[in-house]
């Protein structure tokens, strides 16, 4: 798999910042409860069978917002720009999705 793009209209992430964004999801979801664990469980699921691209869904992406905002205020210092980046944008691409009904895709 290449980069990864996050798209969710009318939002366009940079240029692959989801590339890290199973490790973003994998940490943004320890202690988060057991909704967070069964969208992240759910999104490593479609991650299996998928050829160019995921979709993470509007109610799934609400379920996101709150862990996704914590990891980035508790980590503005994280070394990792890659993952701040990435987190940032999967944040904004949830709130878009939560606002207008339509699915986050995470693209290859």
């Amino acid at each position: 798999m290449g980069g990864i793009n996050i798209h969710c209209p009318p939002f366009v992430g940079r240029d692959k910042s989801g590339t890290p964004f199973e490790a973003v999801l994998a940490e943004i979801s320890e202690g988060a409860g057991s909704e967070v664990e069964s969208v992240v469980r759910a999104v490593n699921e479609a991650l299996e069978i998928a050829s160019d691209h995921i979709l993470i869904a509007p109610a799934d992406a609400a379920k996101l917002l709150d862990p996704l905002r914590v990891w980035i205020e508790r980590m503005p210092n994280d070394p990792r720009p890659l993952f701040s980046e990435c987190a940032e944008d999967l944040l904004e691409a949830c709130r878009a999705a939560v606002s207008n009904g339509r699915p986050v895709a995470l693209v290859w």
